[in-house]
């Protein structure tokens, strides 16, 4: 059948098995990178729409999103940035997890100014503002950026509602206003009937924070469990290790230190295997004021809080993984660096949303 559609038609039916891909979680599949070649060469012939053409540009985007390939996703949207506001909230997200959340937020302002229009920006700009509010334990302003974010919702796609449905009930938890599971499993159900694996691992990862609380182990395991099936399974980058750092972490509380040192080496290495630029920023900084800086950062949060496990339980693995994931233009770690991990990360820690009930545990 191949043969017989034009250029353009064969065009929409690889965007549209591309999407599919995506949809499906099939980050990696061998058939989503044959689209993405032969979209690719095809955007070259002149017959392919500029709309066609800033959707696969979108496509591709959202998939160094999923893959973690944060640099090429922004090339990707460089020019196209100032054409179409969907393009500038995705390149908005990339710069977030490569260069840090305020950012991201520059970004989402300069796009606003240029679309002032456009909706998605706005709920993206105060949705952004929420996570700075959770983060700084400010659950007023939070409760007021989920009201402007309500707002939105009628324009949303369903994933989005989620998104916002979920950080409604993240702020109740962290506030102490949550006393029960009900909407955090009406949550799960919503999200598991529309194949929303990112934002379903999100809400497994929350309900094991809420029975953590409550001391029930079990459950609280079992919906880790859930949720780094889930982020294993898709190899979304976004939240990727998250649930296995809770898994770590409980196990550590638990006593059961042979399950956290494996967790945590498991954790160190997939984030290395990835995300090499976030070591560098660790074994670069050398005061306690660039520590604290990396607290807005919840994936090196999720490092360190790993390699403060393997530093107290399993030194001699500890030592190796040091070895392992140091940068090659980093000949000695800075002088703090085992003081911090061992004693002043800890304090400094405690005094944020990181430490909950007298346990660290990590949102999605």
């Amino acid at each position: 059948m191949e043969n017989d559609f034009s250029a353009s038609e064969l065009f929409d039916a690889l965007l549209m098995t591309a999407y599919c891909c995506l949809k499906l979680c099939d980050f990696h599949s061998d058939l989503l990178q044959v689209c993405f070649k032969e979209l690719h060469d095809l955007s070259l012939i002149t017959v392919i729409s500029p709309e066609q053409i800033r959707l696969y540009h979108l496509l591709q985007a959202k998939h160094y999103l999923a893959v973690g390939q944060y640099l090429a996703l922004i090339k990707q949207t460089d020019e196209l940035r100032i054409i179409d506001p969907k393009l500038r909230h995705i390149r908005a997200i990339g710069i977030k997890h490569q260069y840090g959340i305020n950012n991201c937020i520059l970004s989402l302002k300069r796009g606003i100014k240029r679309f002032p229009e456009n909706t998605l920006l706005k709920y993206s700009y105060y949705d952004h503002l929420l996570s700075i509010s959770i983060n700084k334990g400010d659950f007023k302003a939070a409760k007021a950026n989920i009201d402007i974010l309500k707002t939105y919702k009628e324009i949303l796609s369903l994933e989005d509602q989620i998104h916002l449905e979920f950080n409604e009930l993240t702020v109740l938890f962290y506030s102490k206003e949550m006393k029960d599971t009900r909407q955090l499993l009406g949550l799960c159900g919503k999200a598991y009937q529309n194949n929303l694996h990112v934002e379903l691992s999100r809400s497994y990862n929350l309900l094991g924070q809420f029975f953590w609380t409550k001391k029930d182990w079990k459950k609280a395991i079992d919906a880790f469990d859930a949720a780094a099936d889930l982020q294993d399974r898709t190899g979304h980058q976004t939240y990727r290790w998250i649930a296995k750092t809770n898994l770590a972490l409980i196990n550590l509380e638990l006593r059961n230190n042979p399950d956290a040192v494996m967790y945590a080496k498991e954790i160190i290495l997939g984030y290395y295997s990835s995300k090499r630029d976030k070591f560098k920023r660790i074994f670069t900084a050398d005061n306690k004021m660039m520590y604290t800086d990396f607290f807005t950062d919840k994936e090196i949060v999720s490092i360190l809080l790993m390699l403060r496990i393997l530093y107290k339980n399993d030194y001699t693995g500890y030592t190796q993984i040091i070895e392992t994931v140091k940068q090659p233009d980093i000949a000695v770690l800075p002088k703090e660096f085992e003081h911090f991990i061992s004693r002043s990360f800890v304090s400094m820690l405690k005094k944020t949303y990181y430490y909950v009930d007298g346990n660290f545990m990590i949102k999605c």
